[in-house]
């Protein structure tokens, strides 16, 4: 990690870093291995996560709508310290952007893989909150990452759109007038 020296203590924030860059090397390691065949753990990952939150009485799933949820998330990381700003910007009915900025993890991880082809941890969280209170099947979007935090978009699969194509909202079409 950059600038712990043999012999330093390790912080709980220098912990956390260590299994966030674990995250991601098992990330890069599994498409590696798996290439697209890697897409069939998103659910089975997504669904432990929610699974490891509920026995620990952890409960992300407040608000009224997806886009509330995905918003108290955001503002629960911002009080924890560990970013300094997080937000969700929705871009239509089924697709937001997550972004992170002053993530302490950063500056300390994102350059040690050149993790262009990884999720961010607090992205994956959100995406399962995505998948549970829209019951969506959400697509795993990777990262955008640089220095300062992460930005991730969080949408629903094509798959989910192709079989249920009425959860995505259509532009109203117009009768032709006789």
């Amino acid at each position: 990690m950059k600038g712990l020296k043999k012999g330093k203590k390790l912080k709980a924030l220098d912990v956390s870093a260590l299994f966030h860059t674990m995250l991601f090397a098992h990330q890069k390691r599994q498409d590696e291995y798996l290439g697209s065949g890697a897409l069939l753990l998103v659910r089975p990952i997504l669904q432990t996560i929610d699974h490891i939150h509920k026995d620990a009485d952890i409960n992300l799933l407040e608000g009224n709508n997806v886009e509330e949820v995905l918003d108290n998330f955001a503002k629960m990381i911002v009080e924890t310290e560990v970013v300094e700003k997080a937000g969700v910007q929705k871009i239509r009915e089924d697709k937001y952007v997550f972004k992170i900025d002053g993530c302490q993890y950063a500056e300390h991880v994102h350059h040690l893989l050149d993790p262009k082809d990884v999720t961010c941890p607090f992205a994956l969280i959100a995406m399962t909150l995505y998948q549970k209170s829209t019951g969506e099947i959400v697509k795993l979007n990777y990262s955008k990452l640089d220095e300062e935090g992460a930005e991730t978009v969080i949408e629903s699969s094509l798959i989910e759109r192709i079989l249920r194509p009425e959860a995505i909202a259509k532009p109203k079409r117009r009768r032709k007038k006789r």
